[in-house]
């Protein structure tokens, strides 16, 4: 299996042309910008009715920055991560999506996914 979090950080900086840091967003690193970060072990099973498992990594995406900056590419990273069928097998929303006001003017809007990683 290939670096999954090089892959994705590269594949996050090709669609939305923003710069992508393994959380936490470094100091003094501009805005707007992406961070990632692996909440779940990639080979985590998740058992389904059929008895089948499937191997996937929780993953969540925050975009930080001015608001209305930044919002667009909340659609644009889930757009790229349920699209791409190249470096990953699928890809989900997990359900959860937090705004966060940080500053006046900086946000953190945090999206996580289920990620199913090619062998």
């Amino acid at each position: 299996m290939a670096d999954m979090m090089s892959t994705l950080i590269w594949g996050l900086k090709a669609a939305t042309g923003l710069e992508v840091f393994p959380a936490p967003k470094p100091a003094g690193a501009s805005v707007p910008c992406i961070t990632v970060q692996t909440i779940s072990d990639p080979m985590q099973d998740h058992n389904h009715s059929a008895g089948a498992s499937i191997h996937m990594s929780r993953v969540q995406i925050s975009h930080i920055g001015d608001w209305e900056t930044v919002r667009p590419y909340v659609q644009t990273v889930q757009n790229y991560l349920e699209g791409n069928k190249t470096d990953f097998l699928s890809a989900i929303s997990d359900g959860i999506y937090i705004e966060r006001q940080e500053a006046e003017d900086l946000w953190t809007l945090i999206k996580g996914f289920y990620v199913q990683w090619k062998a």
